[in-house]
């Protein structure tokens, strides 16, 4: 399968080794560090963490390189970590005569004799499906050609520490449908892990819960805020939330002084008996947040299972009162 693209790895490499595992090798681990952006990029936000998953690589080399020995393995890993890794894209400039002055500075490669672990490894931007101010709905992005301009005269990036080489990478991606709109995304790679360190304007990934309306930020707000390490704000957002909703539901104002456990006692009180013994109930979520807010404990974990418990109590609800409508 790999040996059938020879000539498309050789012109994104921009030359490969005449050894027998290229370009089998080039292409096995360009995709999975394309795949790990593209994770990266459309499902975790600012300070998360992604891996290139290279646990195929050893069955793969072996399947297409009849020639690999398995000794050769823990060397072909130790490659993938110590390469310098480069940015291309299909993107060439919006200018026909941009266009053409890229198509020739994208020519040459590394220097002849240039050791296998220092030879660069070019990968593709992938496109990626984020989310665009001016579209108002989630877009196809590509990363602009200026993303490639990784080597800044000056910096101390790429360089190798601990035995893992270490590099920062740049990239713009633009709307694809508005062609206006742009996320400015950095990231810091260390061996065969990538690091979301920095996003411009900040971008929010849709929440577990899907209440809608005004809360709808409250909602996401709290997702987002665990995402980028604030445990405490999430649950701070979390229990608002729940404050939030329950005042609505019970028509009561929310700037009503109303201590928690008296809300949640109303609230439970006014849902039919039926459905109090089938759904999740919003009493020990709230007890649970409040416990991590005033001793500042808990984890992720926590968190996740109690926007999941929110989440299903609002769908189990949503589901009930549209058929108890019905059948009325």
């Amino acid at each position: 399968m790999f040996m059938d693209g020879t000539s498309d790895e050789l012109q994104i490499q921009h030359g490969l080794s005449g050894r027998a595992l290229s370009p089998c090798f080039e292409t096995i681990v360009r995709l999975a560090i394309e795949g790990a952006f593209k994770r990266l990029f459309e499902t975790k936000n600012l300070y998360q963490k992604e891996s290139v998953d290279l646990t195929h690589l050893g069955t793969e080399l072996a399947r297409e390189v009849p020639a690999v020995k398995r000794s050769d393995l823990p060397g072909s890993y130790r490659e993938a970590q110590m390469r310098p890794w480069r940015v291309t894209t299909h993107h060439q400039g919006d200018a026909p005569s941009t266009a053409e002055i890229l198509r020739y500075a994208k020519q040459g490669g590394d220097p002849l004799g240039t050791p296998d672990e220092n030879r660069s490894l070019y990968f593709i931007a992938p496109g990626v499906r984020l989310h665009c101010k001016k579209c108002g709905d989630k877009t196809t992005f590509e990363a602009l050609n200026c993303s490639e301009d990784q080597n800044r005269f000056g910096s101390p990036y790429p360089r190798v520490k601990d035995d893992a080489r270490e590099q920062t990478f740049l990239f713009y991606y633009r709307c694809a449908s508005c062609r206006e709109f742009i996320h400015t995304i950095l990231i810091l790679r260390h061996g065969l892990r990538i690091h979301l360190c920095g996003v411009a304007p900040r971008r929010q990934i849709d929440a577990r819960v899907q209440v809608g309306g005004k809360l709808q930020p409250i909602a996401d707000d709290a997702h987002n805020a665990v995402l980028e390490g604030d445990l405490y704000g999430g649950f701070y957002h979390l229990r608002t939330l729940v404050e939030h909703y329950i005042k609505g539901r019970l028509s009561i104002p929310v700037s009503d002084q109303t201590r928690g456990e008296e809300l949640v006692a109303q609230y439970n009180a006014s849902l039919p008996n039926t459905l109090k013994a089938a759904i999740p109930s919003l009493g020990p979520v709230y007890e649970m947040l409040s416990k991590f807010l005033h001793s500042r404990s808990g984890v992720a974990e926590d968190f996740d299972r109690i926007e999941e418990s929110i989440r299903d109590h609002l769908e189990a609800l949503k589901t009930f009162e549209r058929y108890h409508s019905k059948s009325d």
